[in-house]
């Protein structure tokens, strides 16, 4: 989500209207404002006139200069995986580095409720939508988990519609596609087991590109024992 700072002066609870400091943003989009009670009060945009948003609906409550207001378009598909998640307390460069829980684990924690820095999440997928459980809760309505996961694939319904993966998987596409569908279509057994290692070979050469080029350190466990 896009996200920018409030620096208009003190905003009355029946306003419509943000002066507000931001990038340029829709009609329509999703904005969130902080209110001085702590909470954060959602709606969407109506109008953008120089620096000043209208919205949808009126602030329930007093919103005070420099108070965060962030935004965004659409909401993310469900993530089918969490790979990882960063913390931060406020809008701000730094980041602090969280840890994945079982599900397990998180369940049988006996306070889930406790406020602080989040430190630890579990992520359940389900079906429809999927449920990010943290702990501890943040204690601030300025609190930021970014999030590193694993989206679904566009389904294709016309022959018209762009395959969901890069270029340089079109060969891994085509020849796995011709592997799968060859028996239905009457391919010869020879031909399909050509056809079947060269879908194995393009497969191999692309997931090799696109495995992530780190390094690996090893040590022995003994090490100046």
């Amino acid at each position: 989500a896009l996200r920018f700072k409030n620096d208009s002066t003190t905003v009355s609870e029946d306003s419509l209207i943000y002066s507000i400091s931001f990038k340029v943003k829709d009609s329509g989009d999703k904005i969130g404002g902080l209110l001085d009670d702590g909470t954060r009060q959602w709606s969407s945009i109506v109008s953008i006139s120089g620096s000043v948003v209208t919205l949808n609906d009126a602030l329930t409550g007093a919103a005070t200069s420099a108070n965060s207001v962030y935004s965004y378009t659409s909401k993310i598909e469900r993530p089918l995986r969490v790979l990882n998640a960063r913390y931060q307390d406020k809008l701000s460069a730094s980041e602090i580095p969280t840890t994945e829980w079982s599900r397990e684990r998180y369940f049988n924690q006996t306070d889930k409720t406790s406020q602080g820095t989040v430190t630890q999440w579990y992520y359940d997928p389900q079906l429809a939508q999927g449920v990010l459980y943290v702990w501890s809760t943040p204690s601030s309505s300025d609190a930021i988990l970014n999030i590193t996961y694993t989206r679904p694939l566009e389904v294709n319904t016309t022959n018209a519609d762009a395959p969901d993966f890069p270029s340089e998987w079109f060969m891994a596409l085509s020849y796995n596609l011709a592997a799968m569908l060859g028996p239905r279509y009457g391919v010869p057994q020879p031909k399909m087991q050509e056809v079947k290692m060269m879908a194995a070979e393009y497969l191999e050469d692309v997931l090799g590109f696109d495995s992530e080029p780190v390094a690996l350190s090893i040590a022995p466990t003994n090490w100046n024992r």
